[in-house]
């Protein structure tokens, strides 16, 4: 097989290697190998709610090995033996290709590493070339394929920016939980329309008994409220003629398992709400929690009972207020162009793709994947173009 140079990419003069920062790289061919070393450096790491080992562990159970997904973690040392990071990769065979990316695929909505506080500074472009040429000669993979990467992470510059990368065709949004609720809440919606939410909120107290927001205190429960979901997400996406993933063999298994052992953990792998109204489920809403931050996973609520309630935005400003109680610190809902989004948080957050061929095979892949990921972010940025890409789908 015809290998390239990990720092060509797209044909420019590769760089000298630098082991001033990267020692030594190990790489795991399966999740239990790398688990000792991921759950020791896990809670000291820079990196987000969906690189907990125990949420790819579970989501590779349940779809990533029924998909024909092979995990290759990546572990690089310093000098002095500590863990400098982990990437947590999943390898698929196409055809004569082998393609690495994130382990989480699509679920998880922020793909990233996990690095040692200050080492990121670090990592220029040198650095890495190491750590792609072992990924290429022991690992045997002709394309990387790393998308929806944010450009930062809790203060820390994302890496992988040194590579060759285009910005992703969807942003993700953000909301910082500061100072307290009663006052975000007044400068993201008007005197006029909070009135108008707490008198819907009333109102479905009066018609139904309650309006209460609710977590899950049995496995009952979790399936109870995920039933709902599947079925409340299913007539949406129907509805507006979207693949629905939740169908997809594994999804609702991976969610059910992850909220099962969630259940009043500290850090919750999937922290399910749902907003109760006389013992219907008008709305739900999961997300996945790590260092201070909620990130938003899956939301729906029951269109033919609670639209005109507006039971979607009642959830979401509970399960906010919820977090600022808990102590919580950022806020996320994920990524993808939605109004609602948009409203509640103001902040984005920019993403970037990187397709990275470690072989000649993998350079005409590389190419139409760079074509195809410009086309669609050109798509979703115009107005016009976004209304036609949705009659479309």
């Amino acid at each position: 097989m015809a290998t390239v140079g990990a720092a060509d990419f797209g044909g420019e003069i590769a760089a000298a290697r630098d082991t001033s920062v990267i020692a030594d790289v190990a790489l795991y061919p399966s999740l239990d190998d790398a688990e000792p070393v991921w759950r020791a450096f896990e809670r000291q790491s820079v990196t987000t709610p969906y690189q907990r080992f125990d949420w790819l562990e579970t989501w590779h159970r349940h779809v990533g090995a029924r998909n024909g997904f092979v995990p290759l973690i990546v572990h690089a040392r310093q000098a002095n033996g500590e863990t400098a990071f982990i990437w947590p990769l999943a390898v698929r065979q196409k055809r004569h290709l082998r393609v690495a990316g994130w382990l989480g695929c699509k679920l998880a909505n922020y793909r990233f590493g996990l690095y040692a506080p200050g080492v990121e500074a670090r990592l220029d472009r040198a650095a890495l070339v190491p750590v792609f040429d072992r990924i290429r000669d022991e690992g045997g993979v002709d394309l990387l394929t790393l998308t929806n990467q944010p450009e930062r992470w809790q203060g820390a510059r994302n890496p992988l920016l040194a590579v060759p990368h285009q910005a992703s065709p969807s942003h993700a949004y953000s909301l910082r939980l500061d100072p307290d609720f009663d006052t975000l809440y007044a400068a993201l919606r008007s005197s006029s329309t909070r009135k108008k939410m707490r008198r819907r909120e009333r109102q479905i107290a009066r018609e139904y008994g309650s309006c209460v927001l609710r977590r899950p205190r049995t496995s009952d429960d979790v399936d109870r409220v995920l039933d709902a979901y599947f079925v409340q997400k299913t007539r949406r996406m129907q509805e507006k003629h979207i693949p629905n993933v939740f169908a997809r063999p594994g999804v609702m298994g991976f969610f059910r398992e992850l909220a099962v052992r969630s259940i009043g953990a500290e850090d919750p792998l999937c922290d399910l709400f749902w907003l109760d109204a006389g013992g219907q489920i008008a709305a739900t809403w999961a997300g996945t929690q790590a260092n201070g931050r909620m990130s938003g996973m899956i939301t729906s609520f029951d269109e033919e009972r609670f639209r005109c309630h507006h039971a979607g935005e009642i959830v979401l400003r509970q399960v906010i207020e919820h977090c600022f109680k808990a102590g919580l610190r950022e806020f996320d809902l994920g990524v993808g162009e939605a109004q609602y989004k948009t409203s509640w948080c103001p902040q984005t957050d920019p993403l970037f793709d990187s397709f990275l061929p470690l072989t000649t095979l993998g350079w005409m892949p590389a190419t139409v994947s760079r074509t195809g990921h410009r086309l669609k972010r050109a798509a979703k940025q115009s107005n016009l173009l976004t209304g036609v890409f949705q009659k479309l789908r």
